[in-house]
C-alpha cells in the first residue's frame, strides 16, 4: 500500500510485494520476473520524485496490528496505491479501505485509492470484488478504487483526486443504506445501555456460555436465502448453548443471525461503532455491547475485540467487511507472536476458521469459492488453515465433533450469568 503523507511534502510510501515465491509457485503463468518487478518500483520512485512526491518504501511485513492500524495507516495518509504483486497483507488494506469507503469513514474523506495491475497479479483480487458485487454483496467496487495500467499514470491520478471529496459512490451508497435501513432503538447511533438492550425477545440465558463462535456476514444482503441460513445459524446456537460474538448489527444477515440466537434462548456479543449503528443499527437484546464507551473507536479495533472474545469462526456470505475479516483471521492465524487467534484451553492450537460455501442457484459454485481460489495463492490450505462445509449445520457439527470445543460441550462447569456492558 501507498501512504500519503498528511505533514511537509507530498509523501508516498511504496507498497511490498513480497508475495514472489507464493506467485512463482502456484501460478506460474502470472509470474512477472523480479527484475521486470524492480524496474517498476525504481521508474515509479523516479516519477514520483520528478513530480515533487517525497517516496518512502514499505517494510514489507506480514503483521498487521488491527489495534492500532487506523491510527498508524489510515490517519497519516492522504492516498493508497497498491503495487503488483501483493502479499496478502496488502490484500487485506485494500479490502480494508473498500469498508472503510461503503462505512464512510471520515478519515477517507477525499483519500482515493488506485491498484497498479501491471501483470495479472491482482486480478483474483478484482475477481473476488466482481464476484461480491455480481451477487449483491458490494455496490460498484469500480467506483470505490481506481485500476491503472502504466506508472507513467501513478501521480497524475494521485493529483487529480487527492483532496477532490470522497471517491465516486462514497456518500451515495452511504445515503442509501441510510434511507433504507432502520435504526431499532439505537437511535442516531447513541450506544447507551438502556436503549440497546431495549425489549428481549426471550429470557435472559441462565448461564454465561463458555464456548463462543464469532460469526462474520453481511448486513446489506436482502436475498432470502442467505437470511434464512443466517436465522438458521443463530437459532442453532441458541438451542445449544453457544454464545454469539456478531458485529452487532440489525439488518440483512446480521439482524437476521441476531434474531434467531434471541428467538432460541441464544446469548448475544457484540460490538460496533457509532457510524456503522447510524446505518445498520443495533438489534434488540444484546447480553453484552463493547462500542465507543469500551474504547473502540474504528473498525480494526472492532474488529480485534470480536476476535479476542470468540472461540471459534463461522463465516456465512458476505461482502467486502467479511471478506476483510477473513483476510485479518488468516493473517492472525500465521502470526505466532499474536495471541488473538490461539485456543484460550489449548495455545498451541489455532481458534478455528469454518467457511459456510452456501450454494448458488444455477451455477453449480458455491458462494466462498472464488475467495478460496485467492487465499490459496497465498499458500493457505483448506482443513489445515480453515474449513470449507456445505451449510451452516455442518459448521456447527464440526465444532462440535472438535477437541476444541470448551464449556458445557466438554463437560465443563458453567458460570451464573449476568448481564453486563464489557470494557476490553
Amino acid at each position: 500500500m501507498t501512504i500519503a503523507s498528511r505533514t511537509g511534502k507530498y509523501t508516498v510510501r511504496l507498497s511490498s510485494s513480497r508475495a514472489g515465491k507464493e506467485w512463482d509457485s502456484v501460478q506460474p503463468s502470472r509470474q512477472q520476473s523480479r527484475g521486470s518487478q524492480a524496474n517498476h518500483r525504481a521508474q515509479l520512485i523516479d516519477l514520483l520524485r520528478k513530480a515533487d512526491y517525497r517516496v518512502m518504501n514499505g517494510k514489507g511485513t506480514q503483521v498487521i496490528e488491527l489495534q492500532t492500524m487506523q491510527q498508524k495507516s489510515i490517519s497519516v495518509s492522504d492516498a493508497f496505491v497498491f503495487l503488483p504483486r501483493p502479499t496478502l497483507a496488502e490484500v487485506f488494506k485494500l479490502t480494508s479501505l473498500v469498508v472503510g469507503y461503503q462505512t464512510n469513514d471520515p478519515e477517507l474523506r477525499g483519500k482515493p485509492a488506485a491498484v497498479l495491475q501491471l501483470d495479472t497479479t491482482w486480478s483474483p483480487v478484482l475477481d473476488v470484488f466482481r464476484h461480491l458485487e455480481a451477487h449483491g454483496m458490494i455496490s460498484a467496487p469500480n467506483r470505490l478504487f481506481t485500476v491503472l495500467d502504466s506508472v507513467e499514470e501513478v501521480a497524475p491520478t494521485i493529483k487529480a483526486l487527492a483532496g477532490q471529496g470522497s471517491p465516486e459512490g462514497f456518500d451515495r451508497q452511504s445515503a442509501q443504506s441510510s434511507s433504507t435501513q432502520g435504526f431499532g432503538e439505537a437511535g442516531a447511533g447513541r450506544q447507551l445501555p438502556n436503549q440497546v438492550s431495549g425489549r428481549r425477545r426471550s429470557p435472559v440465558p441462565a448461564f454465561l456460555p463458555e464456548f463462543n463462535v464469532g460469526v462474520f456476514c453481511s448486513a446489506n444482503t436482502r436475498q432470502d436465502s442467505f437470511k434464512r441460513i443466517a436465522y438458521s445459524l443463530g437459532q442453532k446456537l441458541g438451542q445449544k448453548g453457544i454464545g454469539l460474538v456478531f458485529g452487532a448489527g440489525s439488518s440483512g444477515m446480521m439482524g437476521e443471525l441476531a434474531r434467531g440466537a434471541l428467538d432460541h434462548g441464544g446469548y448475544l456479543r457484540g460490538a460496533n461503532i457509532s457510524r456503522i449503528v447510524r446505518v445498520e443499527g443495533l438489534p434488540h437484546g444484546l447480553h453484552e455491547y463493547w462500542g465507543e464507551e469500551s474504547g473502540i473507536y474504528d473498525i480494526y479495533q472492532r474488529l480485534s475485540v470480536m476476535v479476542a472474545h470468540s472461540d471459534a469462526f463461522i463465516l456465512l456470505p458476505g461482502g467486502a467487511g467479511t471478506l476483510q475479516e477473513l483476510l485479518a483471521l488468516l493473517l492472525l492465524l500465521r502470526d505466532q507472536e499474536n495471541p488473538l487467534m490461539r485456543h484460550r484451553v489449548h495455545p498451541d492450537r489455532p481458534k478455528k476458521i469454518v467457511l459456510v460455501n452456501q450454494r448458488l442457484d444455477g451455477t453449480g459454485r458455491g458462494f466462498y469459492d472464488p475467495i478460496i481460489d485467492l487465499i490459496q495463492l497465498f499458500g493457505y490450505k483448506v482443513d489445515e488453515d480453515f474449513h470449507v462445509v456445505a451449510d451452516e449445520i455442518e459448521a456447527i457439527n464440526r465444532l462440535q465433533d472438535s477437541s476444541d470445543m470448551v464449556g458445557p460441550a466438554a463437560g465443563a462447569e458453567r458460570r451464573p450469568s449476568g448481564i453486563g456492558w464489557a470494557n476490553v
